[in-house]
């Protein structure tokens, strides 16, 4: 793309805001629990994921414990993707300043999330360890390789994208207001200009 025609970031309609998110304290839970704990979900979400966890599930002595149902993960992930297609602007949503604590709170106060019910069945150590390795490897830069895109899709009612430590590519327009890719598709630019024409019928 030719450089009079790739906006940058400070050419950008003044009022756009689109939020980034590659932490997303409920999604990555249930990632990491698919992974290490060998839960084969319905769902048609890439398994393979980057960087990869470090730990796998460990049998209680009594062998009591048991893997949670597939189906279960799969209602946890539908649950909060719906939650992400429904929000409004994060900032009428959340008045706190911190949002990782509003969505903690919401969790303890609302909605029972998977730590919630299977907390036990990982290892959070390692669980801390593998979003430390996550949050170093991800780059949220915009490019201008992707800002024309980024742009149309703005105007078409984005404002939030939540990248997933997948290795492989996947894009999901779960609403007007939402997409939902990998870090692989995210590293892509033929894959981001792909994702972000997508909308909500079809992606």
């Amino acid at each position: 793309m030719h450089s009079d025609s790739a906006p940058t970031r400070d050419e950008w309609p003044p009022d756009m805001v689109v939020y980034f998110e590659h932490l997303d304290p409920v999604l990555l839970p249930l990632l990491f629990a698919r992974s290490t704990l060998g839960i084969r979900s319905g769902r048609d979400v890439p398994e393979k994921l980057a960087p990869s966890p470090d730990s796998w599930l460990v049998p209680t002595s009594g062998g009591s414990r048991q893997t949670p149902q597939a189906d279960d993960w799969d209602a946890h992930w539908l649950t909060r993707l719906d939650e992400l297609a429904t929000q409004r602007h994060p900032g009428e949503v959340v008045a706190a300043p911190d949002l990782h604590e509003a969505l903690r709170k919401d969790r303890l106060l609302r909605r029972p999330r998977w730590r919630d019910v299977h907390g036990d069945s990982f290892d959070a150590a390692a669980y801390e360890r593998w979003l430390a390795a996550i949050d170093e490897a991800t780059d949220l830069t915009v490019g201008p390789a992707i800002s024309r895109a980024l742009i149309d899709a703005w105007h078409a009612g984005l404002f939030a994208v939540t990248i997933l430590p997948i290795a492989t590519p996947f894009a999901s327009r779960v609403s007007p207001s939402c997409l939902v890719v990998s870090a692989a598709t995210w590293r892509d630019v033929p894959s981001m200009h792909f994702a972000l024409a997508l909308d909500a019928a079809t992606g």
